[in-house]
């Protein structure tokens, strides 16, 4: 490093992640070494649960399978260290605002600018986050599903609104369908305003029922059961736009029940 002001590196990286002491050092000396302008660590990630150890080592896999450490095509979020020259020259943080998978955003936007990456794995970079929460749902739904179709979708957000209350629903929800999507190889999949707006329903109508019973409440609000449900809502244009993909869009037809008031 020059002085505070004009690092050489910049380390990005995420809140739950620990860092052993020689993290930074051994991440400067990867790329002082190859020349790589962009080198990250795949952390250890939280796998206590028995969800979790059924879930994590198949997105572990999955993602090295799509992006294969050889090729130098990929970046690990939680923990990356990158030249400033090269953040600059891709323009910035800027450059990859409103990417689904920023971290590879940012690998393939290096690349493109002539740069080199690097990606491996570290047992000593953890991250501390639990996954169980959504994957426990998911679990408890699947145990009575051959497949995770609509219905099973409803029966998830059913029970995080239940368990966690609506507000916090939208972000538990949305962030497993977006982890899942990219597990899955298809995070183009993903879209915030329908994974809200379900949520959203869902919970409007469970706060108004009494029951405790998913197929019971399922029987009371039959409609929830239409995945085309937001059509009514939404214009078709609207939910496949970019805003809608990547944020929140009000609807643009007929408010929600709740609005109407």
């Amino acid at each position: 490093m020059r002085h505070a002001g004009s690092p050489d590196y910049l380390l990005l990286t995420d809140a739950d992640i620990v860092h052993a002491p020689e993290n930074v050092a051994g991440l400067v000396g990867r790329a002082e070494r190859g020349g790589y302008d962009l080198v990250s660590y795949m952390a250890t990630l939280h796998c206590q649960s028995a969800a979790e150890r059924t879930l994590i080592p198949a997105f572990v896999f999955f993602f090295f399978l799509l992006y294969p450490p050889k090729w130098g095509t990929g970046a690990a979020g939680g923990c990356m260290l990158i030249r400033r020259a090269a953040l600059e020259r891709i323009g910035g943080i800027a450059a990859i605002r409103g990417e689904l998978i920023d971290d590879c955003a940012l690998a393939a936007a290096v690349r493109h600018s002539g740069g080199k990456v690097w990606l491996g794995l570290s047992r000593e970079t953890l991250s501390i986050r639990p996954y169980r929460t959504f994957a426990e749902l998911m679990a408890q739904v699947m145990a009575k599903a051959e497949r995770f179709g609509h219905r099973q979708h409803v029966h998830l957000t059913w029970l995080a609104v239940r368990q966690h209350g609506a507000a916090a629903a939208i972000k538990l929800v949305s962030d497993g369908i977006q982890r899942t999507a990219r597990y899955q190889g298809a995070p183009q999949k993903y879209n915030a305003t329908v994974s809200r707006a379900w949520v959203e329903l869902v919970g409007h109508h469970a706060a108004a029922s009494g029951t405790a019973d998913f197929d019971a409440f399922a029987s009371q609000h039959p409609a929830l059961l239409d995945k085309r449900l937001l059509a009514r809502f939404y214009r078709p244009a609207t939910l496949s736009s970019r805003p809608a993909r990547t944020g929140w869009v009000e609807p643009d037809l007929t408010p929600f029940p709740w609005q109407q008031r």
